[in-house]
């Protein structure tokens, strides 16, 4: 069943964050560009990985976003490949 579309928005910075992964071919190597931007100011954490891990991905959230900004309360995600086992992971710290 699929729900109809939700608008949300934030009146405070940082409150609501879209994150999103994509591959990069980096100095002759893959690596992956992890984006993390504010949905009210629209400024942008970016930080290139080798990998897409949850560790890794965890991990920017924690030093890019929430040791700056504090840690948002939705973190959107636009259901990509890359961004499966960081879904899991947290959907099992939820339950």
């Amino acid at each position: 069943m699929k729900l109809p579309l939700q608008p949300t928005w934030s009146i405070i910075v940082y409150e609501k964050v879209g994150l999103d992964i994509s591959y990069i071919l980096w100095k002759g190597k893959d690596g992956y560009v992890v984006i993390a931007w504010d949905d009210l100011s629209g400024y942008a954490e970016v930080k290139v990985l080798e990998a897409t891990n949850s560790v890794n991905i965890a991990k920017f959230l924690q030093e890019e976003v929430g040791c700056d900004h504090g840690l948002p309360k939705p973190i959107v995600l636009d259901r990509g490949t890359e961004n499966l086992k960081f879904t899991q992971m947290i959907w099992n710290l939820q339950s």
